[in-house]
């Protein structure tokens, strides 16, 4: 079992490349160095200035497609194999289920949760900031190490997320309270890392 890139996540991922090309190759960068190159005194034609900015669309393109893609094998590729979860291609990170502390499900809400999101208007946007939330599995790997997982994201990440859940069920605490330090560690921009308190 073996987390995918979905179409959205495909969508997004070209519409990145395609803003990074042009606001940072053309604008930015291009743009940048030419006006340097003319504030210096140095002349030349327009036909050279037009290599120059494509030269640099498609280094900036380049650049960043491959950190992009780099990142994408390192933190956004996880699978599931007889109780085994890894993360990775090639495997950065290898947690044994049978190991497990204990898991608890959901991440502990920030002070700011209520102010942001309370009321009694139920928007869009504070169902998602609730479903990260309550939808994290937060594995407990050490005494000191947390893994708070959430691959709703990804394609087949719901399914991946079921079979965890059905591998643990033994070792689900949903009575935990987290103390001030989880609280203060475990955060949603920190999901799909190992936390150490």
């Amino acid at each position: 079992m073996k987390t995918k890139i979905t179409f959205r996540v495909g969508l997004s991922l070209l519409l990145d490349f395609a803003l990074v090309s042009i606001v940072f190759g053309a604008v930015v960068f291009s743009g940048g160095l030419i006006t340097l190159l003319e504030y210096m005194g140095i002349e030349y034609n327009i036909e050279t200035r037009q290599i120059m900015a494509a030269f640099i669309v498609l280094a900036t393109a380049l650049t960043f497609g491959y950190f992009r893609l780099r990142q994408y094998k390192e933190k956004e590729v996880w699978s599931l194999d007889r109780g085994i979860l890894s993360r990775g291609e090639p495997v950065n990170l290898s947690v044994d289920l049978s190991t497990l502390e204990k898991v608890i499900p959901g991440l502990p809400k920030s002070k700011w949760h209520n102010f942001f999101y309370g009321g009694n208007r139920r928007p869009k946007e504070q169902a998602m900031v609730d479903a990260m939330y309550s939808c994290t599995l937060t594995l407990k790997l050490s005494p000191n190490e947390y893994l708070p997982l959430y691959l709703f994201n990804f394609g087949g990440g719901l399914e991946l997320m079921n079979e965890i859940a059905r591998n643990v069920t033994e070792k689900v605490d949903a009575e935990h309270q987290f103390t001030d330090q989880e609280r203060k560690m475990l955060k949603p921009r920190k999901q799909n890392t190992v936390v150490r308190l």
